[in-house]
């Protein structure tokens, strides 16, 4: 039997599989579970339902004391909330035109949203109103350790900064006018030059965002309540992207996808940096979002870019487990979907909250949710468990050397989904040397699918391969990794 190696998608490093084993420089419809395997993605799992506007900029899913849900959809100028069933209930309405985006946090059953351009809202369960108690404008909202906490504020009067944190009283919401009495406070942070570009909690602290660096803020009390640490001169480039999983958080820095613990930063995306970028360039700095399932540990890093008047989402998820990179292109369900409407916009929710809005994304649900904001805006789910709608595919690097010629005979995907000629078709190059890529392949061969030994069969001799492999269409394939049975010429 030959080695198996797992597959991965990584553009950006040598393709040399004596180098990378396993990296893949070619890659749609597909994904990366939390063993390593690679599946075909559902792009439309089914069981979503129509929305009203074309216009969602932010929607996300809000846990209850009770147990229940709030799924709401914040708009332009209205915020919506949805039962499961797809109805209706609107909760606001005559926001500022210009919005470009919406940031929201949970309080208990309180919900507090802001978008900058408006006074803060705050909604216990119906409508959403003015927050008050001398809350300012905002464009970010967090909440941890008894505190609310806006950045980049606007207050109507002299505090007019783009780089300034302002935090509510303790265990106090609804009231921000500093005093020492409540503990509410503001203060600009200035380490560091630009604007504050997220804050998030983060296990019993505040982490504020610049594209130049990241803050830790820790509650120390009064006098100065937080004390604030620049502790990395990375930060993030796209206010969106920051998530949190298995204890840490990712974000997109303009120079590529990172992973911070509290401590250090390190760099998980150096090797798809470039495929990323492809798909955020005409969108701008919203056009970069991020979206966590946590159960698989996946972070799925989405990206649109306008192509004949629509929008078209790509997917680049990437497992924190397996600690391995996919792709997906035209992750949207049709590649003409949105006429003059926003970009699609992926729900925020953990699985508990999924799970509880909707019971048919159920335990063995892997993947999320998304508005894709088309000419019929629909709620959609992306997911591996299931029957894909889309067709998956992967090209190989290079495998071989340039000592000589090798035969190749046979082609073993390690395939653990239950699905009789899960391969639709293989396709193998080969090569004289490894810069013979950009005239072309020397030969082209296609392997067949060979029942009894459930491997892929064929003949071709070439110092270098590479391996370009689709799945059917409409079909749930799970691939653990690919063995190549190939001798060197002359010998059995």
């Amino acid at each position: 039997m030959p080695l198996v190696y797992r597959l991965h998608y990584a553009p950006d490093i040598d393709q040399n599989w004596a180098v990378n084993p396993g990296v893949c420089g070619v890659m749609s419809g597909m994904a990366v579970d939390r063993k390593g395997n690679l599946s075909t993605i559902c792009r439309n799992g089914g069981g979503g339902f129509t929305v009203t506007g074309t216009d969602a900029l932010h929607a996300e899913i809000f846990q209850q004391t009770s147990g229940s849900v709030r799924f709401l959809v914040f708009r332009k100028q209205s915020i919506d909330e949805y039962d499961s069933a797809g109805t209706r209930t609107n909760r606001g309405s005559g926001y500022n035109a210009s919005t470009v985006d919406w940031d929201a946090v949970a309080w208990g059953n309180q919900i507090i949203a802001c978008n900058y351009l408006d006074a803060t809202q705050s909604s216990t369960g119906g409508a959403f109103s003015g927050l008050g108690g001398g809350a300012p404008k905002a464009r970010y909202v967090a909440a941890n350790v008894n505190f609310v906490m806006f950045a980049d504020v606007n207050d109507g009067g002299s505090n007019v900064y783009s780089d300034m944190v302002w935090w509510s009283g303790v265990r106090n919401p609804n009231t921000y006018t500093p005093s020492q009495a409540t503990q509410a406070g503001a203060i600009r942070l200035l380490d560091v030059p630009g604007p504050i570009t997220r804050v998030v909690a983060f296990g019993d602290k505040f982490v504020a965002f610049k594209d130049g660096g990241i803050f830790l803020g820790q509650y120390v009390g009064p006098p100065y309540v937080f004390s604030w640490k620049l502790v990395s001169l990375i930060g993030c480039s796209f206010p969106k992207s920051v998530v949190e999983v298995g204890g840490r958080l990712f974000f997109a820095h303009r120079t590529g996808v990172f992973m911070f613990d509290g401590t250090s930063v390190e760099n998980v995306g150096y090797g798809v940096w470039s495929s990323i970028k492809a798909g955020y360039y005409d969108g701008g700095a919203y056009n970069l979002r991020a979206c966590v399932d946590d159960e698989d540990g996946t972070v799925w890093i989405l990206t649109s870019s306008q192509s004949a008047g629509a929008w078209r989402m790509y997917a680049h998820p990437f497992n924190v487990n397996a600690k391995a990179w996919a792709f997906s292109d035209h992750i949207t369900t049709s590649q003409t979907i949105a006429g003059g409407g926003e970009r699609p916009v992926p729900v925020i929710a953990s699985n508990a909250e999924r799970i509880s809005f909707d019971a048919a994304t159920n335990t063995d649900f892997v993947g999320f949710l998304y508005l894709d904001n088309g000419a019929t805006p629909q709620l959609t789910r992306v997911s591996l468990a299931t029957d894909a709608d889309g067709v998956g595919s992967f090209t190989t690097g290079f495998i071989g050397s340039n000592d000589g010629h090798a035969s190749l005979t046979r082609i073993y995907p390690r395939i653990i989904s239950g699905l009789s000629e899960p391969v639709q078709t293989a396709t193998v190059y080969t090569y004289n040397n490894e810069r013979s890529i950009a005239v072309g392949a020397e030969s082209v061969a296609s392997f067949v699918w060979n029942d009894v030994n459930e491997t892929i069969d064929g003949t071709v001799s070439g110092r270098y391969i590479r391996i370009a492999m689709t799945f059917p269409s409409l079909k749930y394939v799970l691939l653990a990794g690919l063995g190549v049975d190939a001798k060197a010429a002359g010998k059995r």
